[in-house]
């Protein structure tokens, strides 16, 4: 029969302490047992000593440690990172974000962090955490929250800490994706790409436009993801920029991955774009740096998706034209084919969604256009060509 733990409370000065008799260390045959002082009132320490004898009783008692946040990030990225659990890019990752909170939570003792102190670091990241001090976008630092997350429930996991305290914090709010609103009409678009002719990157641009693929999946085009003969390319990678590195990854879900087949304008821009590579190639010689991108800088090195953008915004910024982001591109390939009829299923499909539900949830202002077409188009049908022909 186990002995049940037993404990007392006690007033030095001003405040109150317990101590709990934990028995006998059997490896050393010394006397075990735990304190803790400093309480305010007689109840406060009866409390603690309450929850303390019932955690050493259920086996969750967590020993106390002065081990800070910041000596605990480092010592987890270190295992994550011997142990290969996680990609090393995914490692950069974690650090990066992590490299956010040190500096307000990094002091603070592992088992002593509280929601409140996360969440005013948050609203920390979100007023001035950026570059600049620019505030972070609600995403990021929602992603950050969730490197936070998991890197705590290794603690408590590893019952370094009692709980993991992330669990209760109120996380940014991330404003409802408006991709409706990120587009451009068809009459907009071909304006675009015709004052555009002569970029570098005009390829890049209409290639975006006509197949709504990504930037990072741009930027990572291989020349041997892309049949000229037959009009098709593979989307197999996307790049993404972790630090001052490019990292070049599968996309994230299965549909990711996946074939998309250009239009005979689109393949003749690309074919002209590789006959343009090869010139400035053999001009370059031994200088010209083969990466077998199909989108490089000058010297044939690789490009950073944010180049991209920068040379897109700058060029619509130029046309006087409603201001859209590149990704902007994507979503107006894929709302022009909507509103044109597409099934929603070859949308997804050419998109990359994981599945149909995205592309519906992401479109879903697209859909009363769709239905009032929809509705037109059958009537006509039914009606013939006077839709009319039911009024007296």
């Amino acid at each position: 029969m186990v002995t049940p733990m037993r404990g007392s409370v006690t007033k030095r000065g001003s405040s109150w302490s317990f101590v709990v008799d934990r028995g006998i260390e059997p490896t050393t045959g010394r006397r075990r047992q735990q304190r803790r002082s400093g309480f305010r009132t007689r109840k406060e320490a009866e409390e603690a000593l309450r929850r303390t004898i019932s955690s050493l009783t259920d086996g969750t008692f967590v020993e106390r440690t002065d081990e800070t946040i910041d000596e605990y990030f480092t010592r987890w990225l270190e295992g994550l990172t011997a142990s290969r659990r996680v990609k090393p890019k995914t490692v950069k990752t974690y650090t990066e974000c992590l490299a956010r909170l040190r500096p307000e939570l990094g002091p603070v003792r592992l088992q002593a962090l509280r929601p409140v102190d996360i969440e005013r670091t948050y609203v920390d990241l979100l007023s001035s955490g950026g570059r600049e001090g620019r505030g972070l976008h609600p995403r990021t630092v929602l992603h950050t929250h969730r490197v936070l997350h998991t890197a705590l429930a290794d603690a408590e996991r590893l019952g370094l800490v009692a709980r993991n305290v992330a669990h209760r914090v109120a996380v940014p709010t991330v404003p409802v994706l408006t991709s409706v609103d990120n587009v451009w009409t068809a009459e907009e678009l071909r304006t675009f790409l015709e004052s555009t002719a002569e970029e570098l990157f005009y390829p890049a641009f209409v290639l975006a436009a006509t197949t709504g693929m990504r930037r990072g999946e741009v930027a990572a085009l291989r020349w041997i993801d892309l049949d000229l003969d037959t009009g098709v390319l593979r989307v197999a990678e996307s790049v993404i920029p972790v630090g001052r590195e490019l990292v070049f990854t599968p996309p994230k879900t299965k549909k990711g991955v996946r074939v998309v087949t250009l239009d005979s304008g689109t393949l003749a821009v690309m074919k002209a774009h590789r006959k343009r590579q090869a010139e400035r190639q053999l001009a370059a010689g031994s200088a010209w740096e083969d990466t077998g991108r199909v989108f490089t800088r000058e010297d044939g090195s690789l490009i950073h998706p944010d180049l991209l953008s920068k040379r897109f915004d700058r060029w619509v910024a130029r046309s006087g034209l409603p201001r859209i982001t590149f990704h902007g591109l994507r979503h107006t390939w894929a709302t022009l084919a909507m509103e044109k009829g597409i099934h929603t299923k070859v949308v997804s499909d050419r998109l990359g969604h994981a599945n149909i539900s995205v592309t519906l949830d992401i479109y879903s202002k697209v859909r009363p256009a769709m239905d009032a077409h929809a509705a037109e188009v059958v009537a006509a049908d039914i009606f013939g060509s006077d839709p009319a022909v039911g009024d007296h």
